[in-house]
């Protein structure tokens, strides 16, 4: 029997997903921290809270991130300090770092040896159609050997949207997909072209513009078993 492709469930609180709906085998968790009600705690500390501890007993694959949506110095200080925080404990199984944060050229300096357990992330908001930006992005992204490249591209273009998809005939450890509406194909179609996984909203409200509940995406994999 084919595996179902891997969800990934973005946690935006201190929610525990069930096993026998959502198993281990098939399942990754985000933990988004610059989401959850109350901070600082759990985000500085993660790897300490009772909580976390209890999703390492039942999920393998986890990554945390934090994404400042701020350029305030402290804002970004706090950011900084929770990703060094998450690199520095080995209970963390993944950390996802966004490429075009300020401090991330520095984390990728210190951390380079724990780059097995980095997801580098980039966010591309205009896009023309031109696949070979996308390209040389995924080749500068490789550079420093992480898990997992992850592309995300504003497309406003159901044609460049598809275009996309065909950089998995090219790249490894890549997870490309079109951000927004109009890209939600592309995050049912990722993990079928070779991506490990494909993020889906765990609560009723989408993270992001395009991405789906993890129920429906459970049916659409299923529907496309039978």
């Amino acid at each position: 029997m084919v595996q179902k492709p891997a969800l990934c469930l973005v946690l935006t609180n201190e929610t525990t997903p069930d096993t026998a709906i959502y198993p281990d085998e098939t399942t990754w968790l985000e933990l988004r921290l610059d989401l959850f009600p109350r901070q600082p705690s759990p985000v500085v500390d993660i790897a300490k809270h009772p909580w976390f501890k209890t999703l390492l007993c039942n999920y393998s694959k986890i990554i945390v991130t934090y994404r400042s949506v701020s350029t305030d110095s402290s804002t970004l200080q706090f950011a900084e300090q929770c990703y060094r925080n998450c690199l520095l404990s080995a209970s963390i199984p993944f950390v996802d770092i966004d490429y075009q944060e300020p401090f991330t050229p520095k984390l990728l300096a210190d951390f380079g040896s724990q780059h097995n357990r980095i997801i580098l992330s980039k966010h591309l908001y205009t896009y023309n159609g031109d696949l070979e930006l996308i390209r040389n992005t995924i080749r500068k992204l490789q550079q420093h050997q992480p898990y997992l490249c992850k592309v995300a591209v504003l497309c406003h273009d159901a044609h460049d949207a598809v275009q996309l998809l065909t950089l998995y005939e090219e790249f490894d450890h890549l997870l490309l997909f079109a951000m927004g509406e109009i890209g939600s194909f592309t995050r049912i179609a990722a993990p079928l072209l070779g991506a490990p996984y494909t993020y889906t909203s765990y609560s009723s409200d989408a993270v992001a513009p395009g991405m789906l509940p993890a129920h429906l995406m459970q049916q659409i994999y299923t529907q496309n078993e039978e």
